[in-house]
């Protein structure tokens, strides 16, 4: 994880059909990341009565880790209103054990600890297993209160005795089949709709978390097309194999093991796409050109992912911006069981340089940033997410990817999937980085 970073329902009752539930998945006011609204202790979640509210809180939704954890007030009583505390809960077990969690930004500190999980959506989970924030650096933001890591049980923390992951017990919990799906609608991509106000926030509610399946409770569909599925190459991480890489339709020509090495993983919990050195170099190399080629006299910091675009142009909510009208970027994943094919999802510009709100003396700013950083592996975040559903089907071993559809903030996603026949003689294992193979 990387930050650059309520409806109505019965006491105890989940939502259900085919042992599915479901969350709302609301963007951070900011754009920076998605969250969930939980409950967490005594007393319990009810939608017909405010008493739960002083324990609800916003966690981010991350697959790129695997530890749930909340703040305290030990930790966070200056920048958080709602702050967990395990002895003002009369369902929390103190598990004795300490645990810290890095991230590619940020960090924190804390003790393990059991309670009551309850919300819309989600009805009752007890013996939660998550972390009590004491101390962090970097981590904790305005706009939420801790962290749900989505990623397998191998990657938690402390790796001598990691809790179970949020997921893997709601699933043992319900009886829920071993995958989960995430509509991300972009969490700022609705400022381009003409009917969409800052201050209503009701535009953030963007997109959909379904715990045991790939349709909502009363079979709800959230994507358009099929869905294609990709091999998961580890279970640590969702280690995804990424073939090619493309700016405005026209492959870089990149060797794949570099894309891939040391690893490429799908992560929700970071705002950007990141690539090891040699490959970021060539895409923005390439963009820039392209770039050139629709507006002169753009500058290298528009290129730069520290900079943020306030000018007209860089405007969100400005529908006649030139952003429309540049080159997009192109990433393909290999196929699950089919070495002859590979899928190519495009990313169009408005999704790379992606939305923003900045808070400034004056008010609030809307504004776009440059979604692309350079990092040590690939990280394909909320820029290539966004727009997207994807399915973690941990039980086959794979992703499903597909266009999303019936965005709750009324977007119309500009993402594009297709399916295109690669020679025979390439081979996808070539394309592993060396992190990523297994020694079988």
């Amino acid at each position: 994880m990387a930050l650059h970073t309520v409806l109505a329902l019965g006491l105890l009752s989940a939502q259900v059909r085919g042992s599915v539930l479901q969350q709302e998945l609301w963007g951070l006011s900011s754009g920076l990341a998605y969250y969930v609204e939980v409950s967490i202790g005594s007393p319990l979640y009810s939608s017909s009565s405010g008493s739960s509210s002083s324990n609800s809180f916003n966690l981010l939704v991350d697959t790129g880790s695997a530890n749930t954890a909340v703040v305290t007030a030990e930790c966070c009583s200056l920048t958080n209103e709602n702050l967990y505390s395990c002895a003002d809960s009369s369902t929390c077990v103190d598990q004795g054990t300490s645990v810290s969690v890095t991230y590619v930004s940020g960090s924190w500190s804390g003790q393990v600890v059991q309670d009551t999980f309850s919300g819309q959506g989600l009805g009752m989970v007890d013996n939660m297993p998550f972390a009590e924030i004491t101390s962090e650096d970097n981590f904790i933001s305005t706009g939420y209160d801790g962290i749900i890591g989505l990623g397998y049980k191998a990657i938690a923390s402390p790796s001598s005795d990691p809790p179970t992951p949020y997921f893997d017990t709601v699933k043992s919990v319900d009886g829920l089949e071993n995958v989960f799906s995430l509509q991300m609608c972009g969490a700022l991509q609705a400022l381009s709709l003409s009917n969409v106000s800052l201050q209503d926030n009701s535009y953030l509610y963007a997109g959909e978390l379904l715990l045991g399946g790939t349709e909502g409770p009363n079979g709800e569909s959230y994507h358009k097309g099929e869905i294609v599925y990709t091999p998961l190459v580890q279970e640590k991480y969702y280690n995804v194999i990424v073939t090619d890489i493309g700016v405005n339709g026209a492959s870089l020509g990149l060797d794949c093991e570099t894309i891939n090495s040391p690893r490429s993983i799908i992560d929700s919990g970071s705002s950007n796409l990141a690539f090891p050195s040699s490959v970021y170099s060539a895409v923005i190399s390439e963009l820039k050109t392209q770039v050139a080629k629709v507006r002169s006299d753009v500058s290298d910091s528009f290129f730069d992912d520290d900079t943020t675009c306030c000018t007209e142009d860089c405007d969100p909510t400005n529908s006649n911006s030139f952003i429309y009208s540049l080159p997009g970027l192109t990433i393909s994943l290999a196929v699950d069981d089919d070495k002859s094919q590979q899928m190519t999802i495009t990313i169009p510009a408005e999704y790379i340089w992606r939305p923003l709100v900045v808070s400034t003396g004056r008010g609030e700013s809307t504004c776009r940033v440059f979604g692309i950083s350079e990092g040590d592996f690939t990280l394909l975040g909320d820029v290539f997410m966004d727009g997207l559903f994807t399915v973690h089907d941990r039980e086959n071993e794979r992703v499903g990817i597909a266009v999303a559809d019936n965005c709750p903030n009324g977007v119309t996603s500009g993402k594009n999937i297709t399916v295109e026949s690669i020679s025979a003689e390439d081979s996808f294992c070539d394309c592993v980085g060396s992190s990523d193979r297994k020694s079988s």
